[in-house]
């Protein structure tokens, strides 16, 4: 019996380890590197296409009634980029999300975030306007002409020329006259205003900007998209569901915009759903997904096949196949090693402890270098060695508040329940 409860609490810190409120994605162009905000414990980043997380440190989010921040990735991933929607802080990773530093703002309430291809031109949007860096978040001004309107989602094109945006006036926005989509031709410095209205809750474009699309709430019973295939000038209304109540809803595309995924919750935090495109957003039809747990965001990578989702009460799930079929996501220890002829570092994780609290324990020893890539990974949860390099290696180790339930307390536990 006493094997038997180990086996159990072994099994429970496994399984409980990603068991995160997942409310926003955003990878790089191929899925490898990605960055997510959990409700609970801040930001995460997968390096291995999200077969297996770490937590890279606890943010304060908005919990309501703004939309608990927003992320944005580079199309190598080098560049990560989280924005809390809380404080005046915005926290950015020049190394695929390995470490990370926070960077004061001038302004609060952060909602939305975009990035350019290479991550040199970043936007972020407030409350009460939007901000752009040149230098990948060295420095920032407030573009004029956006003062004035709250700020909810953004997207801009492969190389930062053109920025699209929308505005809600609250979190409660339901249906049509409440929320505005407008666009920026020239990286912007100036905005028009199209004709569309209604309850926005994510935009997305393709990297040439030619086609837009908007997640729309039309009622409380129907999700919606529009869509643009004039780089914003005119918009037309998709219906994608009529069949389930939506409550908040994200939309991601592939490069060219032919495939696209759309995720919406029930009232109530779950079920949830996720709806598949492949002919740029014209029809509609729901995927394999188990959205038992809900989902309130999704990332797609630019060729369409590679895609993750998460929910309130479960792991993030990924799917190599366009949505066919999917795979949940854990903790365990992941090597990523990448290769340039200007910088080197290689960082290997070893997991020491998995809960749903706000503490975490890492051991860190590093190699990394952008472009070309080669990568390794194990998933055992609860494995404690570390991956060694036999390259020189820097070690530092950082354990955070209290709270965690690590994996070598469940196996002292074991040991006393089994003794005689």
């Amino acid at each position: 019996m006493d094997g038997f409860l180990c086996f159990v609490l072994v099994i429970l810190v496994r399984v409980a380890a990603l068991d995160e409120q997942w409310n926003q994605f955003g990878s790089s162009a191929d899925g490898q590197f990605v960055v997510a905000i959990s409700m609970r414990n801040g930001i995460y980043v997968s390096q291995d296409y999200g077969r297996t997380w770490m937590h890279r440190g606890q943010i304060e989010l908005c919990m309501w009634p703004c939309r608990h921040g927003a992320v944005a990735v580079s199309s190598d991933g080098r560049q990560m980029v989280v924005v809390s929607g809380s404080k005046d802080h915005i926290h950015r990773s020049e190394d695929y999300g390995s470490t990370w530093l926070e960077l004061s703002a001038e302004t609060s309430t952060f909602r939305a975030a975009a990035a350019a291809k290479d991550g040199q031109m970043l936007f972020v949007g407030t409350a009460g306007s939007i901000w752009k860096s040149s230098d990948s978040g060295g420095t920032w001004i407030e573009l004029s002409g956006t003062s004035g309107l709250s700020w909810w989602g953004l997207t801009t094109s492969a190389d930062g020329s053109k920025v699209a945006g929308f505005t809600r006036e609250n979190y409660h926005c339901t249906c049509c006259g409440c929320g505005a989509i407008w666009v920026s031709l020239d990286s912007g410095e100036s905005w028009t205003q199209p004709a569309a209205d209604g309850s926005f809750w994510d935009i997305t474009a393709t990297g040439d900007f030619t086609r837009l699309w908007v997640a729309t709430r039309r009622s409380l019973e129907t999700a919606s998209v529009w869509l643009s295939s004039d780089s914003g000038s005119r918009w037309t209304e998709r219906l994608v569901s009529s069949s389930h109540a939506a409550s908040e809803l994200g939309i991601a595309a592939s490069r060219d915009g032919k495939t696209l995924a759309i995720v919406f919750e029930e009232l109530g935090y779950y079920p949830g759903w996720l709806y598949l495109s492949f002919d740029y957003g014209l029809t509609w039809a729901p995927s394999s997904f188990d959205g038992s747990s809900g989902c309130t965001h999704v990332a797609v990578s630019e060729d369409g096949l590679w895609m993750v989702s998460g929910g309130v009460f479960g792991p993030p799930f990924v799917s190599f196949d366009a949505g066919d079929s999917w795979t949940a996501g854990q903790l365990g220890s992941s090597t990523t090693t990448v290769t340039d002829t200007t910088a080197t570092k290689t960082t290997t994780e070893a997991f020491l402890m998995v809960n749903n609290s706000n503490t975490t324990q890492t051991t860190t020893t590093a190699t990394t270098t952008f472009r070309s890539t080669t990568f390794s990974t194990t998933t055992d949860g609860t494995s404690t060695s570390r991956v060694t390099s036999t390259t020189s290696t820097a070690e530092d180790e950082a354990g955070t508040t209290t709270g965690n339930f690590p994996s070598q307390y469940v196996l002292v536990l074991c040991s006393l329940l089994l003794s005689p």
